[in-house]
């Protein structure tokens, strides 16, 4: 559907009704202008990862409880993954998704593989293979250096244990992959 921004007054194309500004607007965290929805309720737009720091992430893993690891935080799956995706974007603005998403398609076929025949021990150093791409990426100026930080935090702890990888590394980068997309659509 077509709409116009509520802060420039362009129009743009979304598929969402709820959003209100360009993606030039909400990248750059402005706010709809005075009187309309959110901005005259007092709502103001997160500025994501803005206070993030990659010495303690993710250092209480993935879980509530790591030595039962049954139920994940649900932080993980959103805040945390809401500021990873602004602390990419705003790190390195050239990074498209589709950088994002080649590490993040190999993890499913590692996935897959996992599940349909083969042991987890057996595809522990293919997950450790991902810095390997990620580090090529950083290389050739694809993506930022803490997209390396990034994957190499989640491999230090996906390679501990099954569901590590595919109860927690996966579901993250899932949210982290959709939060990234939101802030920097691809045309």
């Amino acid at each position: 559907m077509k709409k116009r921004c509520e802060n420039c007054g362009r129009e743009f194309e979304t598929d969402i009704a709820s959003h209100r500004l360009c993606s030039n607007c909400f990248r750059s965290g402005a706010l709809p202008r005075a009187g309309t929805g959110a901005a005259s309720s007092g709502r103001v737009r997160p500025n994501w990862g803005t206070n993030f720091r990659f010495d303690d992430y993710l250092k209480d893993g993935y879980f509530r409880d790591p030595a039962e690891r049954r139920q994940l935080r649900p932080e993980v799956v959103d805040a945390i993954a809401r500021d990873i995706a602004g602390v990419l974007e705003r790190s390195y603005p050239e990074t498209k998704p589709y950088q994002l998403r080649r590490v993040f398609n190999k993890l499913r076929a590692l996935e897959r593989s996992l599940r349909a025949q083969r042991s987890f021990e057996e595809i522990q150093a293919e997950i450790t293979k991902l810095r390997h791409e990620t580090y090529r990426q950083v290389g050739r100026k694809l993506v930022s250096e803490d997209f390396k930080r990034f994957v190499d935090r989640n491999v230090d702890l996906a390679v501990q244990n099954k569901d590590n990888f595919v109860r927690g590394f996966i579901p993250h980068f899932v949210a982290v992959l959709g939060f990234f997309e939101y802030i920097k659509p691809e045309k």
